[in-house]
């Protein structure tokens, strides 16, 4: 249950980030978008159960 707090807490840290930190880069530098990378990691990470949620809370807050 720790690691799924702290993984989740690592989303929402990797969502700001992209959205106020990496939003300032100019555009023909690219914007890295590390939070398809976090949940591909999540992918091979957690069992399907819990990655599912994770994937799904991290999905609902970037779309929020």
């Amino acid at each position: 249950m720790l690691m799924f707090i702290g993984h989740l807490l690592l989303a929402i840290f990797i969502i700001v980030c992209q959205t106020t930190f990496f939003h300032h880069l100019p555009a023909w530098l690219g914007r890295p978008d590390f939070t398809f990378i976090f949940i591909a990691f999540l992918a091979y990470r957690f069992p399907w159960v819990l990655g599912s949620i994770l994937v799904f809370l991290t999905g609902w807050m970037v779309d929020v």
